[in-house]
């Protein structure tokens, strides 16, 4: 019963210590009373076995108290190792988030790189291509040009291709175009004749731009007759081409190598002989047929109408009788009267119909219109002779006018007289912009002119032709 009664103090003991670890020698001390008091009450005396349970009482508590707190420091060192561990852990996955990070942008980067090389190698292909290409074709046209011609020549001049005949051709009108419409305008001209030739000719003739305005063609295994029809279809669609901004012409040239012993360059030679002889020949012809062409096309956007043309031409005549010029200078007002405003052909017709409400660079460009037409006419030899007196017909008595200012005798006499038939018919004929002036009202505008804008004398002159008609009239 004592045993048992004893052992009981051991589990207040033991749980102290597991949960009061701190309070566990308190714990012992008063169950080490209680014990002994109980002993003595209940025995009367103190047996040494008390006092062993006592003592034993003491070193469990101490034992389960150390015990207890090596495993609190334990659990905390296990802690603070475990939270160590999870910063190392959350540091280390930064630093591999990171590295993960920079291998991706290096890949990235790489991959750019990668398809940048691709693409510079792409390009490289690219621009070495179009470099053959340029090297071998007319920027212009995509015809083959005369570096390529040549090779070819050399390839099929075997004896193997014969007979090989050379075709030469020289557009007509080119400068014409250049100097009056504009290089893009002579650009044009070139390209459009390019696809005439391409669908002209057939498949595997070798066809290229010579130089400038001139071109060639290479016909294996085609002999001259053949070579002739080509030349005549290209003829005929030439002709048949719509006019922008000329009539589109070209003259051309045949010859045909038969024998292996024949000189290919000569039959060249030959060719191109036949090309300027043909040109030499209708030169007149097509140039007078351009400045026709230009004129009537000018007749239809402008108020330059027949009836127009005939007025000038009537008072311009009368006043060069009067004046007693020579039949020939009679006859270059005559054609002066006609091709004065010929220039007006390279003006755009939103210029051309909106004169009276004229930007400052429209009329810029509006009074570039004697340049153009002195170009025109030096382009053809039968009107060269009055480009001079075209390009002054706006200059001015006073010499404010344009386009370089001349005053007085420095502008040519028929081109002064032109002047004032001309201002004359315009005010009293009207247009969308300004009435008709009477006779009356063309007269007094006239006279005020005089010694600005016109030849006082040549003045007098016309108000007197007035005047006569004026009486001719009322009788």
């Amino acid at each position: 019963m004592e045993v048992v009664y004893t052992h009981l103090f051991y589990i207040p003991l033991v749980l102290s210590g597991i949960w009061f670890y701190r309070k566990a020698l308190w714990t012992a001390a008063f169950l080490s009373f209680f014990h002994i008091s109980a002993n003595i009450l209940f025995q009367g005396t103190i047996l040494s076995s008390t006092i062993i349970r006592s003592v034993m009482f003491f070193l469990i508590a101490f034992m389960v108290g150390y015990l207890t707190e090596k495993k609190d420091e334990a659990e905390n060192i296990l802690l603070n190792i475990k939270g160590e561990l999870e910063e190392k852990i959350i540091e280390r996955t930064r630093e591999l988030e990171s590295v993960n990070s920079q291998l991706q942008q290096e890949l990235l980067r790489r991959k750019q790189e990668e398809e940048t090389l691709k693409n510079d190698i792409t390009d490289l292909k690219q621009t070495e291509e179009q470099l053959i290409y340029l090297s071998y074709h007319d920027s212009m046209t995509g015809l083959y040009n005369r570096t390529f011609f040549e090779e070819e020549l050399k390839r099929v001049d075997n004896g193997q291709q014969l007979p090989l005949s050379i075709i030469m051709g020289d557009v007509n009108g080119l400068k014409l175009v250049n100097d009056a419409f504009g290089h893009d305008q002579g650009d044009k001209l070139l390209k459009k004749l390019a696809n005439i030739l391409k669908s002209s000719c057939r498949q595997g003739d070798v066809i290229s731009r010579w130089g400038g305005d001139e071109f060639a063609v290479l016909l294996t295994n085609t002999d001259e007759s053949t070579a002739n029809r080509i030349s005549n279809r290209i003829r005929k669609s030439c002709s048949e081409a719509a006019a922008d901004p000329i009539q589109l012409s070209i003259s051309l040239g045949v010859a045909t190598k038969e024998k292996l012993s024949q000189e290919i360059y000569m039959v060249i030679k030959e060719a191109e002989n036949k090309m300027y002889k043909y040109k030499l020949m209708d030169s007149k012809n097509i140039r007078s047929s351009v400045v026709f062409f230009l004129l009537e096309t000018l007749k239809e956007r402008t108020y330059e109408t027949e009836e127009h043309i005939l007025n000038i031409q009537n008072f311009a005549l009368k006043m060069g009788n009067l004046l007693n010029l020579p039949e020939k200078v009679l006859e270059n007002l005559t054609l002066l009267a006609e091709l004065h405003d010929i220039g007006k052909i390279a003006i755009s017709d939103s210029i051309l119909r909106n004169i009276g409400n004229l930007s400052d660079e429209e009329f810029e460009i509006m009074c570039k219109h004697p340049e153009t037409g002195y170009r025109i006419s030096n382009f053809s030899p039968g009107l060269a002779h009055i480009s001079e007196a075209i390009l002054a017909h706006h200059e001015r008595w006073d010499g404010m006018g344009y386009p370089q200012g001349l005053k007085r005798e420095e502008i040519p006499l028929i081109s002064r007289i032109i002047a004032i038939c001309d201002y004359y018919d315009v005010i009293t004929r009207g247009n969308n912009f300004e009435k008709a002036l009477s006779k009356e009202e063309a007269f007094e505008e006239i006279l005020m002119s005089s010694g600005s804008k016109f030849d006082p004398e040549l003045v007098d002159i016309f108000l007197s032709i007035l005047n006569s008609s004026c009486l001719v009239q009322a009788k």
